[in-house]
Order: structure tokens, then sequence, then C-alpha cells
């Protein structure tokens, strides 16, 4: 029997990341009506059966795996020799790509492709030639390339990153511009890529202290962002006690529990 490989076991971790999502985005979305003779189950307002990779999601997946296909594939000198770090363009790079990110955040407040689900601004919605209209989150594609370019800024830095004001600073300030502009519409996901960003930077040297003298700051704009907004301390008094509001804002979560307590194997 082979050695497993650390490649082989990467890829296995970001496939059974995608089978959670997957299943996590279908359930979310679906709603089921009571089986009959005539209607046999209803799915979302249209009649299909209930399975995990129907419609949109299974395309969805399917290039999502040729993506991470073509890039295992790809040859490793030519991904290094275009993408090798430079440090006289770290701090250029850095302005031009926060640059570009804010203007894909701002889109959703674009009339005629912004979409508002929620009483929040987080999609557009673009035509496309086999799928029709597409809805796009913007941040979730800020998600990756904000975290990809922190680390590609970071290892361009080298050890100017262990500087506090002219190596840390500069990275902090722009991963904190682009967490606040997501903020704004989707608390989640800023906290999400700012802790994300906070531990790439620590990876790559930057010492644990300069973080820390920061991250006062950091938790306290999350705390306004929670205080200061009914919705998301909903969500946190509903997932606190559930049952306070079993038919309103716990009402999800009891299902949950529900789901799991009866739902055997």
């Amino acid at each position: 029997m082979g050695v497993i490989r650390s490649g082989q076991i990467l890829f296995l971790c970001a496939l059974a990341l995608l089978m959670v999502g997957v299943l996590m985005v279908t359930s979310a979305g679906m709603v089921i009506e009571p089986a009959s003779a005539e209607t046999p189950v209803q799915v979302g307002g249209g009649l299909s059966p209930v399975t995990m990779l129907s419609g949109r999601i299974g395309i969805y997946m399917a290039l999502a795996m040729a993506a991470m296909a073509c890039t295992a594939f790809m040859p490793a000198r030519l991904v290094n020799s275009l993408l090798t770090p430079s440090p006289r363009r770290v701090w250029p790079l850095l302005a031009f790509g926060v640059g570009m990110m804010l203007v894909v955040l701002l889109l959703v407040y674009v009339p005629g492709i912004s979409r508002n689900r929620n009483f929040s601004s987080r999609w557009i919605e673009v035509p496309a030639p086999v799928l029709g209209t597409v809805s796009i989150q913007p941040s979730e594609f800020i998600k990756w390339s904000m975290l990809g370019l922190l680390a590609w800024c970071a290892v361009s830095a080298g050890e100017r990153l262990q500087k506090f004001w002219t190596g840390l600073v500069p990275l902090l300030a722009a991963l904190g511009i682009v967490c606040a502009v997501i903020m704004k519409e989707d608390l989640g996901t800023a906290v999400l890529i700012g802790a994300s960003g906070g531990i790439i930077l620590i990876a790559a040297g930057a010492k644990l202290w300069h973080v820390g003298l920061l991250a006062p700051a950091g938790l306290a704009v999350v705390a306004a962002g929670l205080f200061t907004s009914d919705y998301r301390m909903r969500r946190i008094t509903s997932f606190m006690d559930p049952y306070a509001d079993p038919a309103g804002d716990g009402f999800h979560i009891i299902q949950s529990m529900g789901a799991i307590a009866n739902g055997e194997v």
C-alpha cells in the first residue's frame, strides 16, 4: 500500500469541505411541501426530486472541482515564475489589489444588478450564457482573494514584516479596510476574513505581540457591529435561547436540533 502524499490529503480535505458546503447550502434553501399523488415533492416552488446535486448547485460543484484539478496539474515551475515575490512591488500591489476589491464589493450598491435580500445588500445578478441569471455574492470572491493577496505581500515583505509601522501596519490596514466594507452587510464574513488574515500574518513571521496590540481595536469594531444591529443581536439571543421565540428567531435552530435528535443514522 502506497504512502498518502500531502497533496492527496489536501485534495481530500478540500473535497470534504465542498461536500459539507453543498449539503449546507442545499438544506438552507430547500422548501419541501407535503407529498401527494399529483405532486410527489415540491422544492423551491418547482417540481423536482430532493437531491443534493440538482440544478445550479451541481454545476457550481463541477466547476469548482474542475478548477481544483487544473490547479493541481499546473507545473510548479510555471507558478513559481509567475508569482515570485518582489519586495519592490509589495506595497503598490497591495494598494492596487485592495482598490480592486473595494470596487467589486461596492457593486452590491449599483442599481440594476444589486439585489437586496433579507434586509441586506450582499448580492448582484448578472446574465450567464448557460445558467441564465446568476446570483453572485462579491464577498465570497474577496474571501479567498484577500487572503491570497495578504499571503503574497507578507512573503514579499520578508523581514520587514517584523517591523511594526513599516511592515505590519500597512498589511493590517489593508485587511481592516476590506473587512470594514464587508462588515456593513455581512459581519460573519468580515470576522472570518479578519481572523484568517491575522493568522496568515503571524505564520508569515509577524510578531505575535505586535498583532496583539491591535487586536483590541478589531474586537471593539466587531462589538460595535453587533450592538448597533437589532438583527445581529437577535441572532445571538436566539442561539443562546431559541425557545424564547420558537416560532420566530429560534425556529431554524429548534428544527435543526429536532432533525439531529430524530434523524437516527
